[in-house]
């Protein structure tokens, strides 16, 4: 399964999902600015649902 990228609104840097126990966090590679989940909850598909999964 191919997963979704999506870009910073801020900067265009592209968006990234991280674990930090006990949250998923959904920020910018480039700028470091942090997004709510609700708003890309399309960025936690199955791809990251199985790596994230590792860390439980």
């Amino acid at each position: 399964m191919k997963k979704t990228i999506q870009l910073c609104p801020s900067c265009d840097g592209k968006l990234v999902v991280r674990r930090a126990c006990p949250h998923v966090i959904i920020c910018c590679d480039a700028c470091g600015k942090n997004y709510p989940q609700k708003k890309y909850k399309e960025l936690i598909d199955d791809y990251w649902e199985e790596k994230l999964a590792i860390y439980r």
